[in-house]
């Protein structure tokens, strides 16, 4: 069976994947967004050390948008005329401890 490689680094023929192989030794050597969507991966490439940093950068971006959501819907409440004076009060102190 077939197994797909994590590009790693470099360009041409000098390019590595994640386990450590020459793109010459690999045939099917593919970035991130394909590697963590395929099913038949190589086992080194998915215990590389180049696996555990995609996969953290990934947790982070989930965790900065997650919170930009969050921010945006504090904003709108206060911007809607609606909410009580003594929330958007609360709303803007959380605000201002969330950016700072």
């Amino acid at each position: 069976m077939i197994k797909l490689h994590l590009h790693k680094a470099g360009a041409g023929m000098s390019s590595k994947t994640a386990c450590g192989r020459n793109i010459l030794r690999t045939h099917l050597s593919v970035g991130w967004n394909d590697f963590k969507t395929a099913t038949h991966r190589c086992e080194l490439c998915e215990n590389s050390k180049q696996f555990e940093l995609n996969t953290r950068n990934d947790k982070k971006a989930a965790r900065v948008s997650s919170a930009e959501v969050i921010r945006e819907s504090i904003r709108q409440l206060i911007a809607d005329p609606s909410t009580p004076p003594e929330q958007v009060i609360l709303l803007a102190e959380i605000l201002e401890n969330q950016v700072s």
